[in-house]
């Protein structure tokens, strides 16, 4: 199942000619450590507290290989900046985070897509690594104008659009650390 949702946020960026146009970088810092959590069960509980931890959640299970541990989810979201951090821009009429501005006059589209992959891995008979990688795609478009951010968990992404300076998006690994702490909350009531 794919899960798109449009957002029609107060019109967006669309400072192309506009006079003065300030950019600010993310505030959310790139993690270099791996997302992953270590529980102290079997493979195959995990593997099903995981499932049952999803089937709750606002995860959508695209694919899955349980003899490899891989997991494939999918994911949208109402608000991109609670995700994602593509810092603030600011003009003469306008001012908030770029996940959430708009071009006065006209609606803007925010639409972002995540996938994620979630590796389970036996370390022992009763512990259980488990690690996941997002992939963000973040697109912006007002009708006159289209830009798509693509990164993983731990990159980011920077695109100049005309008048300003570079926007840089990275994820604050909202998704990824909601996922892990289902399943380590799954995992300790067993």
């Amino acid at each position: 199942m794919n899960f798109k949702y449009r957002i029609f946020a107060i019109p967006f960026l669309f400072f192309i000619g506009a006079c003065s146009v300030n950019v600010s970088q993310p505030t959310t810092q790139l993690k270099q450590n791996p997302n992953q959590i270590t529980v102290d069960q079997n493979f195959d509980n995990t593997w099903k507290d995981m499932v049952e931890y999803i089937s709750t959640s606002y995860f959508g299970i695209e694919s899955f290989e349980k003899d490899s541990g891989l997991l494939t989810l999918s994911f949208g979201a109402e608000n991109p900046g609670r995700y994602i951090d593509c810092g603030t821009i600011s003009g003469p009429n306008f001012k908030g985070q770029t996940t959430e501005v708009g071009n006065i006059g006209r609606g803007a589209n925010h639409l972002l897509e995540g996938r994620m992959n979630v590796f389970l891995n036996s370390n022992s008979p009763n512990v259980t690594t488990v690690r996941v990688t997002a992939r963000y795609v973040y697109t912006l478009n007002d009708g006159r104008f289209e830009q798509v951010w693509a990164f993983n968990t731990n990159t980011s992404d920077t695109k100049s659009l005309n008048a300003a300076d570079g926007i840089t998006c990275l994820s604050k690994q909202v998704a990824e650390q909601e996922l892990l702490e289902g399943i380590r909350l799954m995992s300790s009531k067993n």
